[in-house]
C-alpha cells in the first residue's frame, strides 16, 4: 500500500496512537496502520522520533494523557487533519500528493463504497476518486450505498 491517507474519520482507532509506532532493528521507523507497517522516510521519520516519549510532570502531565500520536488542542482529541497538514506544510512536507497517490491506489483496489466506510469520506467523493482511477470499481454499483 503506498503512502497513508492520515485524514482523520469518525471512528477513533483510525487515529495514529502512540503504540502504532514501530522501530526496526535496522533503525527505521515505521507508522502501523491497520495491518500494514509503512514506512517513515525524512524528515517524517526524524520529526516523529523527536516528540516527547513520555507526557509532562506535574499537573501538565495530568492534564494531557492523550494515547494519539498527534494529540490535539483538547487532550482527549487528535489533531486536525487540516491542523496536521497546515503544521507539514510549514516545514516543507507537502502531504497531498502522498494523500492523492493513496487515494488513487484504494481507488483501483476497493470499491468506492468500501473505500468511503474506511476513509469516513463522502460517496460522491469516492465515486470521483474511482473514476478518476479508472479501476476495475469505477462502474461499481452497489445494492445498498447505506450499508
Amino acid at each position: 500500500m503506498p503512502g497513508a491517507a492520515l485524514r482523520p474519520a469518525r471512528h477513533p482507532d483510525r487515529h495514529p496512537h502512540r503504540k502504532h509506532l514501530l522501530h526496526t532493528p535496522d533503525g527505521r521507523t515505521q507508522l502501523r496502520l491497520g495491518q500494514t507497517d509503512l514506512d517513515l522516510l525524512p524528515p517524517l521519520d526524524h520529526l516523529i522520533n523527536q516528540l516527547p516519549l513520555r507526557p509532562p510532570s506535574g499537573i501538565a502531565g495530568q492534564l494531557h494523557q492523550a494515547p494519539w500520536l498527534f494529540p490535539g488542542k483538547k487532550p482527549d482529541r487528535p489533531l486536525h487533519h487540516t491542523s496536521l497538514a497546515r503544521r507539514l506544510t510549514a516545514i516543507g512536507v507537502d502531504p497531498r500528493p502522498d494523500r492523492n497517490s493513496a487515494l488513487l491506489e484504494y481507488a483501483r483496489q476497493l470499491p468506492p463504497p468500501v473505500i468511503g466506510k474506511l476513509l469516513g469520506l463522502h460517496p460522491g467523493t469516492t465515486d470521483h476518486w474511482a473514476s478518476i482511477a479508472g479501476g476495475k470499481w469505477a462502474r461499481y454499483t452497489p445494492g445498498n450505498r447505506g450499508r
